[in-house]
């Protein structure tokens, strides 16, 4: 196999006020950096014997990054478009700008970049107007001295001073090297899909399919203080804005806990059609009786409570068919079994299953009792939430399921996730017809206010009120913000839900712990855990093999500011998990 050829590194500079001494030491150290990656190309010592400058220059066309070495004189000539200089430089923007051209076309150039590099003067004297807008590296104070053997080198004030800066120098130029190696883009995909982009539950369930995942998501998770509280069973409810990591932590809250736990329960709201929900339920046969002797939240109410009681059982059954319920469960399931003909596909189909059951069940009541001054007493005491619920399911069926419940050792997860586009869709203009009155827009937002609070409810009866659910089945809900705002905003007794939920708000040490942990998991580095959270993440940034500066310089108004790289990205994210591992 032909040995790849390397990728070029071009520096240009003015000969007339060059430090040699410290351009040399510059160059030595880039070498280094970059642990012979590149080919450096400096000036005409680089040409063979017998080469022309032309040749030199030619290399330009062909570089895959300019470091350009700004001073006053080589600005000078640039204006004044004298010699060498001049012409170096227009070939530079030439190739610049040939690049630029290739990506805004939408094409896939070979990468390149352009690194100013601010050697002595000021901005003003120094830097070229055409590349103002590329955020230049200072190295002004960059020195060297004659040490005892005679010889120049860079005092260690100097290093340390511009250690970061060198880091990102190489950063820029790693960059250019990775995308020129295809192997490297290829690995790149793939990591950068399995960390970062494809880290949902949803994807996990779907798409991860190799030995060591269940290692690898263990590792990179982040137990942060939200997550403990819902383990230790303190909340059930998590409550933070988009990409704040609720999934993740729903996905997470079986892992590694077999012994404890049984398969979760998890319910994926995303695949529940609300539109399809709201026309069956208030266009159907004696709908307006329903609405005028049960509020939409209590029908819900009863409706969820049926649902989680049926998972829990059909759960038992699975588990028993297995042979991984204990002997307890074992001896009474026989109880149950005529659940399983209640099975469907998919949990959407089943929970339609339950809210037909509970609307026949009114509909029954409804038509069973005789018309008279007494008929909405005596409606009101046959459609409480306890009645409806032991009247669909079966007093007796509903006592075998609590007994089965009871002797299991392990515990239920439920589990309910997904909030996202086509739940978004229900209420949205996209969905609800241009035609459609103010009146029927309202009753869209009030039914899924009903559906939602119906839901919190049951969660709070069922962890509050059933002693054998209680103590067995642990609740794991996330709700995007606004609509639990929503909620609460409606719901007379609010107070109740400030004891179920826990809102998702990472720290910034628990963010820190967050970026060094897929760090590691992207490279072999480990880091010091005697160490504090900030200090183990600066050390992984230290590492030369990742080589990502540990402060950040913008400009702003002339002045350059310089922000830790953590800063930095805190200042970027607003403390998103999503966008800041992103």
């Amino acid at each position: 196999m032909a040995k790849q050829k390397l990728p070029i590194c071009f520096i240009s500079y003015c000969h007339d006020d060059a430090d040699f001494p410290a351009l040399e030491a510059f160059e030595e150290e880039i070498e280094k950096q970059i642990s012979g990656a590149f080919r450096i190309i400096r000036d005409k010592s680089n040409i063979s014997v017998g080469g022309l400058i032309s040749d030199h220059e030619a290399e330009i066309h062909q570089a895959d990054a300019v470091i350009l070495i700004c001073t006053p004189q080589y600005k000078r000539k640039v204006k004044e478009r004298a010699g060498g200089v001049h012409r170096e430089y227009g070939q530079i923007l030439s190739r610049y700008q040939t690049y630029l051209d290739a990506v805004k076309s939408g094409n896939s150039p070979r990468p390149f970049a352009l690194l100013p590099i601010l050697f002595s003067g000021a901005y003003d004297s120094s830097i070229m107007s055409e590349i103002s807008d590329n955020l230049y590296l200072d190295f002004t104070k960059f020195r060297v001295v004659k040490g005892k053997s005679g010889k120049f080198e860079v005092p260690e004030f100097a290093q340390s001073q511009h250690r970061d800066i060198f880091h990102q120098i190489r950063s820029k130029l790693d960059g250019v090297r990775n995308g020129i190696e295809e192997n490297f883009a290829k690995e790149y995909d793939y990591w950068l899909n399995l960390l970062f982009l494809e880290d949902r539950h949803e994807a996990a369930r779907k798409k991860y399919r190799f030995n060591n995942v269940e290692d690898l998501l263990n590792e990179l998770f982040v137990k942060t203080r939200s997550y403990n509280r819902i383990v230790d069973g303190d909340k059930c409810t998590l409550i933070g804005r988009k990409g704040s990591g609720k999934s993740t932590i729903v996905d997470h809250f079986h892992r590694g806990n077999d012994e404890r736990y049984k398969p979760p329960i998890q319910i994926i709201v995303d695949n529940f059609d609300l539109g399809f929900l709201y026309n069956h339920v208030f266009t159907a046969p004696h709908s307006s009786d329903l609405q005028n002797v049960l509020r939409v939240e209590t029908y819900f109410e009863a409706v969820w409570r049926c649902y989680i009681y049926l998972q829990c059982g059909l759960t038992l059954i699975e588990e028993e068919a297995k042979g991984a319920n204990s002997k307890g469960v074992s001896e009474i399931i026989a109880d149950i079994t005529n659940l399983k003909d209640k099975r469907q596909k998919l949990r959407w189909s089943e929970f339609v299953g339950v809210c037909e059951a509970v609307q026949a069940y009114v509909n029954h009541t409804i038509q069973e009792i005789p018309a008279g001054t007494d008929f909405f007493a005596r409606v009101s005491a046959k459609l409480t939430v306890d009645e409806i619920v032991s009247s669909v399911i079966g007093v007796d069926q509903l006592d075998a399921l609590s007994k089965c419940i009871s002797a299991c050792n392990r515990h239920f997860v439920f589990a309910l996730d997904g909030f996202d586009q086509r739940f978004e869709d229900f209420r949205s203009s996209n969905s609800i017809m241009s035609s459609m009155d103010g009146e029927e827009k309202d009753n869209r937002i009030q039914f899924e206010i009903g559906w939602l609070k119906g839901l919190l409810r049951s969660v709070l009866e069922l962890r509050s009120s059933d002693e054998v659910v209680q103590d067995k089945i642990a609740f794991c809900i996330t709700i995007p913000q606004d609509r639990y705002l929503e909620v609460r905003s409606t719901e007379r007794d609010d107070y109740r839900y400030r004891a179920l939920a826990a809102n998702l708000q990472w720290s910034a040490l628990e963010l820190s712990i967050l970026i060094r942990k897929r760090l590691e998991g992207l490279t072999t580095i480990s880091s010091d855990k005697q160490l504090s959270p900030l200090d183990r993440l600066e050390e992984v940034l230290m590492a030369k093999e990742l080589s990502i500066p540990r402060s950040i310089e913008m400009r702003v108004g002339g002045n350059v500011i310089t922000l830790s790289f953590f800063k930095y990205l805190l200042r970027h994210t607003f403390w998103r998990p999503t966008d800041f591992i992103f």
